[in-house]
């Protein structure tokens, strides 16, 4: 059951991504990048535990590497948001940097 609620989440953050995607230029840049750091977060969320449940519960108690992984794989999605995302949503987003 939670994986189905884990692949709805992931599902959902895809089709409001590509509605808000649609949308972008109706929407004030402020509230566009805090919609997309909401959907950043399901996103997350829904990966996150998508994972965590395939794994067998006893293996992932013993893995040292888990945690590492988790950090790896949520830094590497962030760099995709900021760098790859963010700038087909807010043209002027990097611009700041």
């Amino acid at each position: 059951m939670a994986r189905r609620i884990y692949w709805i989440l992931f599902f959902v953050s895809i089709i409001t991504g590509v509605i808000f995607y649609i949308l972008r230029n109706n929407i004030s840049a402020n509230k566009l990048l805090f919609i997309l750091f909401i959907i950043f977060m399901l996103l997350i969320t829904s990966v996150h535990g998508t994972i965590a449940h395939t794994l067998n519960p006893q293996l992932k108690g013993g893995l040292i590497a888990y945690p590492i992984l988790m950090g790896i794989l949520f830094a590497v999605l962030l760099f995709i948001c900021l760098f790859f995302i963010m700038p087909l949503f807010c043209p002027d987003f990097l611009n700041g940097f």
